[in-house]
C-alpha cells in the first residue's frame, strides 16, 4: 500500500439514513472530481485533487436498507465511515467532523449531490484567501426527476442584511473551519430542520465571522416527496411541530427581519440575483445530467 503526505484542503461529511437509493450518486458527485484514492500516513484513504486531497466521510444512522452495501462498495474511495444508531442527523454530522482532517469543512445529505469542478474552485478560493475560514456558494435545486428548479447564486454577505438575520447561505455550499465549527460547540443536535440557519447566526452573532461567497454553483439540493426541509414545501406537507419550535427559537435569540423585496432588487446585489433569475430561466425545466456542464 503507498502512503503518502498530503494537504487535506476539504472534509465532506454525507450524513445517511435509510437512502441507500441516493447514496452513490452522492458518493460519485465527489469521487468524480478527484483523481484515484491514496493512502496517508495514518492509513486513512484520500482522494488527490489540485496540489492536496479531499477525504470523504460517511455516516450512517443505522439503515435497515442497501446503505451499508453501497457503503462497502465504496470503502476504498472513503477515509472513515460508521453505521450505528445516532441522535439524529446533526448527531451524524458532529461524529463526522470529529473524524476530520481537512482545512474547511461541509457536509452533504445522501439525497442531494455536489456540482462538478465545485471541490477545485473551493480549494482555488481557498488559496486565493489563505486565513479565511468561511466560505458559501451558490446552490441549485432539482425535482425528483433531477429537472431544474431554481438556481440561486450566493451573495456577498454585507452586515446591513446580517444584522437582521439575513445570512443567504446554503447548507452543502458553506464550507468553514473546525475551529469556529468547536467554537459554537458543533452543530447543534437539538435541531433536526434549521440547524444549518442556527450554526451561520452563531458564527456571525456569537464568532464575528463574514464569509466570503463563491463564484458560481457548489451542490444541488433534491427536492422528493422524502426530503425533509424541502419536501414539505414543495408538496405541501403539513409543517412538523419541531421545526415551528426550532424556527420560534432562532427569532427569539437572534435578529430576525424580513428584507424589503423591492430593497434587495436595488441593492449591491443587483448583479448576483439577476443571475440566478436568468440561470433559473434558462434551465428550469431541464435535466441536470444535460446542463451541469454548462454551469459556472
Amino acid at each position: 500500500m503507498r502512503t503518502v503526505k498530503m494537504k487535506i484542503y476539504l472534509s465532506i461529511v454525507i450524513a445517511n439514513y435509510n437512502y441507500g437509493r441516493f447514496l452513490s450518486t452522492a458518493l460519485d458527485s465527489v469521487i468524480s472530481q478527484c483523481e484515484e484514492p491514496v493512502f496517508r500516513e495514518d492509513g486513512r484513504a484520500v482522494l488527490p485533487v489540485s496540489d492536496g486531497a479531499v477525504e470523504l466521510i460517511v455516516v450512517d444512522g443505522a439503515s435497515t436498507d442497501n446503505s451499508v452495501e453501497v457503503i462497502h462498495r465504496y470503502s476504498r474511495y472513503i477515509s472513515w465511515w460508521v453505521s450505528e444508531k445516532d441522535k439524529g442527523q446533526s448527531d451524524a454530522f458532529n461524529k463526522g467532523f470529529a473524524h476530520a482532517k481537512g482545512m474547511l469543512l461541509t457536509w452533504l445529505n445522501a439525497d442531494d449531490f455536489m456540482v462538478p469542478r465545485s471541490v477545485e474552485k473551493v480549494i482555488k478560493c481557498m488559496q486565493q484567501y489563505p486565513g479565511v475560514e468561511w466560505f458559501a456558494g451558490g446552490s441549485l435545486s432539482v425535482n425528483d426527476k433531477l429537472e431544474v428548479i431554481k438556481c440561486t447564486e450566493a451573495r456577498p454577505m454585507h452586515r446591513s442584511r446580517a444584522n437582521k438575520g439575513n445570512c443567504n447561505v446554503y447548507a452543502a455550499s458553506s464550507f468553514f473551519s473546525k475551529r469556529l465549527l468547536s467554537a459554537v460547540g458543533g452543530v447543534n443536535i437539538d435541531f433536526h430542520y434549521h440547524m444549518d440557519t442556527l450554526l451561520w447566526l452563531q458564527f456571525y452573532f456569537d464568532l464575528k465571522q463574514m464569509y466570503i461567497n463563491l463564484p458560481g454553483y457548489y451542490f444541488v439540493a433534491r427536492i422528493h416527496p422524502d426530503a425533509k426541509v424541502n419536501g414539505v414545501w414543495e408538496y405541501n406537507k403539513p409543517i412538523p411541530p419541531r421545526s415551528i419550535e426550532e424556527r420560534r427559537f432562532i427569532v427569539t435569540h437572534y435578529p430576525s427581519e424580513r428584507i424589503n423585496k423591492w430593497r434587495q432588487i436595488f441593492s449591491r446585489d443587483i448583479l448576483y440575483l439577476c443571475r440566478s433569475f436568468f440561470d433559473t430561466c434558462r434551465f428550469r425545466g431541464e435535466k441536470y445530467e444535460r446542463i451541469k456542464s454548462l454551469l459556472r
